[in-house]
């Protein structure tokens, strides 16, 4: 009865969590297109994450102590290059393409290529992948191909497009690497607040170098603000709270089906609160997208489950 009672438990928090966990990370694209209504992008972003690191830390440091979060000497260079990869160039390129004009369905798709990135890098550099994976890493690069060749060549031309991309690439490029280094020890508090007080921190740093001139036309409107606080609390520390309870009762990959249900959950939220519905041509791609990133998700698990069998 005891040991039933944990399991009762854990069945009926998984569910609750995952759903947290996609509305907290499929609605910060919309959350991002409110903000940089009002407030420059690189500088919501920087605030975003400095604020969510500081009181990430605030929350970590009485339980590990201030000298596990501040990086060891040998550290310094792997935590400053992957929180820059991640937040500064990963998110900064999003955020700065919606700014430009990609509405935030769209950045969603552009964002749920992650996986398909991480799979091409693995094909160069290994592990190689199983079959499943690379019949999605084909279908999603098939994807992508239709929205840029359709989308790239519109009003808002192909910029926004390749900042979208760039930022879900370098994103990819420090999933990998984070694979293979763990970059500031195994614990994912303290490599949390390292990243995002560093990474906002490099993105104030762009905003000073490249939007100094947009600061006189902040508006810091109720929908502004509001855009960056749900960022902030909801997109940032909570989701970030829930993927690793997720992953503690059950799997990474589990956790990690976030990447094909953004998509979905960015296009509902911008039908039913903007009113913005996507083209005929991106409702075939976006399903072969998010088939495409689904395919290589559950691709890596089961190629994970097999080498976890072949190991006992």
């Amino acid at each position: 009865m005891t040991t039933a009672a944990p399991a009762q438990r854990r069945k009926y928090q998984l569910p609750f969590l995952l759903a947290t966990l996609y509305l907290c990370w499929g609605s910060s694209f919309l959350a991002i297109e409110l903000m940089v209504d009002g407030i420059p992008p690189l500088m919501g972003a920087g605030i975003r994450f400095t604020l969510a690191g500081t009181l990430l830390a605030m929350a970590v440091i009485p339980h590990r102590g201030w000298r596990q979060v501040i990086p060891r000497r040998h550290e310094i260079g792997t935590v400053v290059v992957l929180s820059i990869l991640l937040i500064t160039i990963g998110n900064g390129g999003v955020v700065v393409a919606q700014a430009r004009g990609i509405p935030s369905w769209l950045a969603a798709l552009l964002v749920a290529t992650i996986p398909v990135w991480i799979a091409l890098l693995r094909l160069g550099w290994g592990p190689r992948p199983h079959a499943l994976v690379l019949a999605g890493t084909a279908l999603g690069i098939g994807g992508t191909v239709i929205l840029v060749s359709t989308y790239g060549f519109r009003v808002n031309g192909i910029v926004p497009i390749i900042l979208a991309l760039t930022g879900a690439l370098s994103w990819a490029v420090a999933a990998y690497l984070s694979t293979r280094r763990a970059g500031g020890g195994n614990d994912p508090w303290v490599i949390s607040v390292r990243q995002l007080f560093i990474g906002g921190i490099g993105l104030l740093i762009l905003c000073v170098l490249v939007e100094s001139s947009e600061w006189s036309t902040i508006r810091w409107t109720p929908s502004a603000i509001g855009g960056l606080m749900w960022l902030t609390f909801a997109s940032s520390i909570i989701a970030m709270l829930v993927f690793y309870r997720i992953a503690s009762l059950s799997t990474v990959s589990t956790a990690s089906t976030y990447a094909f249900t953004n998509p979905i959950v960015a296009m509902v939220l911008s039908i039913l609160i903007l009113n913005v519905w996507p083209d005929r041509i991106s409702i075939i791609a976006a399903p072969l997208v998010i088939l495409g990133v689904a395919l290589v998700v559950f691709g890596d698990r089961y190629q994970g489950s097999r080498r976890a069998k072949r190991r006992h």
